[in-house]
């Protein structure tokens, strides 16, 4: 049962990605070459986050973005799910806000911001995001990605990595029981 209402959510929200323009939904396992070359286990469900594009996990993947350089990525956590967006000059505020409004959120969420280190043009507006973030009461952080080259990881315990090839900074947001299922789950 739980199965059957998981994937109509997952229709639902595929169906709200293609009434939001700019920002696409991003499904595409990375391959296997390119797991082994970031550390992933070969058993990994790894979603890859291109530019301008959100992932979405029920703890049943790891969403992963690379090449945060002029962009912005995006990490928010709630209960029962994950969601990460790479995001560009060309995304606005009011698009991100209005695929979050949709996705159902639950009120006990956390949200991460991660400004590229390049300053130049083609970078995100997170300012006008945390406005509104502001504006709702909505809790959120802001980590500065700190060279070039950054990139994000959502693990399937929600636990979250930044950090570039040199540098690594981890923020976590822990649900036991979560975690617990996932394990015996991959065995």
């Amino acid at each position: 049962m739980a199965e059957t209402s998981n994937k109509n959510i997952v229709d639902k929200i595929s169906t709200n990605f293609k009434n939001i323009e700019v920002i696409k939904n991003c499904t595409d396992q990375l391959s296997e070459q390119k797991k082994q070359k970031l550390g992933f286990e070969p058993y990994d469900s790894v979603i890859n986050v291109e530019q301008k594009g959100c992932g979405i996990s029920y703890g049943d993947s790891i969403l992963y973005t690379y090449g945060i350089d002029t962009c912005t990525g995006v990490a928010i956590v709630d209960d029962e799910k994950s969601i990460l967006m790479h995001l560009d000059a060309t995304t606005t505020a009011a698009k991100v806000i209005e695929l979050l409004s949709k996705i159902n959120l639950t009120s006990n969420l956390q949200v991460l911001i991660f400004p590229g280190h390049s300053k130049k043009n083609g970078q995100f507006q997170h300012e006008e995001l945390t406005k509104v973030l502001t504006k709702r009461n909505i809790p959120f952080l802001i980590k500065n990605i700190p060279s070039t080259y950054g990139y994000i990881k959502i693990d399937y315990d929600q636990t979250i990595e930044m950090g570039t090839l040199f540098e690594k900074e981890y923020f976590s947001y822990s649900n036991k029981k979560k975690n617990e299922n996932n394990k015996n789950e991959r065995k």
